[in-house]
């Protein structure tokens, strides 16, 4: 399972957690040596660069042409819809009313549909 975040620096960050192993009780104690094994640890990952003006105000997931993707709305009034694979923008709209500038507003909630 893979989680993702945005941040005020503009970045997309996730974590993805390895599947949980089953582990069988051995009737006879081993060495320590031997029980220590080596788990799997998370993977994580960063997508984007750091810029203040493309802080992520909202993320959501999205289906496009039948693949599911990341839709984020940024500080400076883009929004796009990101792979959650490698981080690439398929798409992107600019939403004229929300900017970084002070009389210009923000995003209060985000939903795509294409109806």
């Amino acid at each position: 399972m893979r989680y993702f975040t945005g941040d005020e620096s503009g970045l997309i960050k996730w974590i993805s957690f390895p599947p949980k192993l089953k582990e069988r009780r051995q009737k006879r104690a081993k060495k320590e040596e031997e029980k220590k094994e080596a788990g799997l640890q998370p993977l994580t990952g960063v997508f984007g660069k750091v810029d203040k003006t493309q802080s992520v105000q909202k993320l959501s997931w999205v289906t496009l042409d039948d693949k599911k993707l990341l839709l984020v709305a940024r500080k400076n009034g883009k929004i796009q819809f990101m792979s959650p694979e490698d981080g690439s923008i398929i798409k992107e709209i600019q939403n004229k009313h929300v900017g970084t500038d002070e009389k210009q507003g923000y995003f209060v909630g985000l939903f795509i549909h294409n109806k």
